[in-house]
């Protein structure tokens, strides 16, 4: 048995949504070909969400979470090889007192597009 490929998957998915009965061959190769990259490309925006250990954080400002079970926005103290938790409280100097210890991570969101709300 030919084992389906995602894009394959992702079209019958579809067809079976809207009640379309077109089977995979019957498409053109044009078509066949944009349901492989929507699939790769949902594939590959699950993966970007998902919570990363903290050791392979690529950003020094990042969401993570932390031990504690709490989600908050930290840094990275690099020389100190230390995380800081942007949301807690400052000091008169502006320097943040908390220092958190974080489990996992995830990159911060794109900001909005001008004109988005």
């Amino acid at each position: 048995m030919e084992s389906k490929t995602l894009g394959q998957i992702a079209y019958e998915k579809f067809a079976d949504e809207i009640g379309k009965t077109k089977v995979w061959h019957d498409l053109f190769p044009n078509q066949r070909q944009a349901f492989e990259t929507i699939a790769q490309s949902v594939i590959e925006a699950h993966e970007a969400r998902k919570w990363k250990p903290i050791e392979s954080a690529t950003d020094n400002l990042c969401i993570v979470w932390t031990k504690n079970n709490e989600t908050t926005v930290a840094i990275r103290n690099i020389e100190k090889n230390e995380w800081l938790d942007m949301l807690g409280k400052s000091n008169d100097d502006g320097e943040n007192l908390f220092r958190c210890d974080p489990t996992h991570w995830q990159p911060l969101p794109a900001p909005p597009k001008k004109g988005e709300e």
